[in-house]
């Protein structure tokens, strides 16, 4: 589960990623001058989002397993 919201979050600002030419192409269309960094300056904060709310998924997850076995228990 970890590996998958780290992996998750990274996925837009990755040069690696598949679609990075045609995310470039489109936005070409409206600027002529938009570069990898200009695609790394709108999406960064999105990953850093996703980075948060996946954190705080699994640490509410874990909470509520542990309450509920805890509950379990008396």
């Amino acid at each position: 589960c970890a590996f998958r919201i780290g992996d998750s979050s990274t996925n837009a600002i990755t040069p690696f990623l598949f679609y990075m030419p045609l995310v470039l192409t489109y936005m070409r269309q409206y600027d002529k001058q938009i570069t990898y960094g200009s695609l790394l300056k709108y999406t960064w904060r999105y990953s850093l989002g996703i980075i948060v709310y996946g954190r705080i998924v699994k640490v509410a997850l874990f909470l509520q397993e542990n309450i509920t076995i805890k509950l379990k228990d008396h």
